[in-house]
């Protein structure tokens, strides 16, 4: 099924006519990565994060609700922040529009500001006492690596 068609027998409009319309203002946060072009990027006023992808003509779509997203050094894993039980957890997802994994389930404090490792097997994440760094499949708890509490990041 294209675009162009309607989904036979469920009284549709066309898949362009379901869309809705991007934000205009209030995008933050954005990310890049990925051999073609691929950006995602927060929106303030609607709570979601978006995927723009340059290669595909992509104008850009909501994936799932969130901020301060980041890709993945190959583009296809993405992390995300989102607010818990009062505290702001680290999520994983996929730009493939997969269900969102909590990296971070039971914090206590609030971790922010995800950065990827070059390999793109560790984030580096911010909380109010330092600097954290855990596995990007959640087989680990955060581990504080610093009690600097500057944005961080990782050097190739």
């Amino acid at each position: 099924m294209t675009c162009a068609t309607s989904i036979p027998g469920a009284g549709l409009p066309p898949c362009w006519a379901r869309l809705k319309p991007l934000p205009q203002t209030g995008d933050t946060w954005p990310s890049a990565a990925g051999p073609h072009g691929t950006a995602v990027y927060a929106n303030s006023g609607t709570g979601e994060v978006y995927i723009r992808d340059d290669f595909l003509r992509q104008q850009g779509s909501p994936l799932l609700p969130g901020s301060q997203p980041a890709l993945a050094p190959g583009g296809e894993d993405l992390v995300f922040v989102r607010s818990v039980g009062g505290h702001d957890h680290v999520f994983e997802g996929g730009v493939a529009r997969r269900p969102a994994k909590d990296l971070t389930p039971g914090a206590a404090t609030d971790f922010t500001e995800p950065a990827w490792s070059p390999d793109g097997r560790t984030l580096a994440v911010r909380a109010p006492d330092g600097i954290y760094t855990l596995p990007v499949d959640g087989s680990a708890a955060p581990v504080r690596i610093s009690t600097y509490t500057g944005l961080p990041a990782y050097r190739p």
